[in-house]
């Protein structure tokens, strides 16, 4: 089942105005990977909490954060029509791959 790894972080200290990064991957081990490599800064010294709650992170997702200097990750599980509309006429009628569909959404 693919996922899309959403990280929302303060852009200025009033974090009033966000920026946010998605992503979409495969498997849950993958969106785990994706979480730990968002939980960046925050690692040094590790942030024990965030390294807790990516480890608990189940099919259905979930939320690490707010972490330290503010940053969200959200990990949601997705289905693979979810992802696809970022292929659609620009495939022809090739097959679809799993990392076909990842990578077009990910160019979004």
């Amino acid at each position: 089942m693919p996922y899309i790894i959403t990280v929302t972080e303060p852009a200025n200290a009033d974090a009033s105005d966000v920026w946010k990064d998605r992503t979409a991957v495969a498997t849950l081990d993958e969106a785990r990977k994706a979480a730990y490599a968002a939980i960046g800064e925050n690692d040094n010294p590790p942030y024990f909490d965030g390294h807790f709650a990516v480890d608990s992170l189940e099919a259905d997702g979930g939320t690490v954060g707010p972490l330290p200097d503010g940053t969200v990750i959200e990990v949601a599980p997705a289905t693979w029509a979810d992802l696809v509309d970022t292929l659609v006429n620009s495939m022809d009628d090739a097959p679809i791959e799993a990392d076909d569909i990842i990578a077009a959404f990910n160019a979004r």
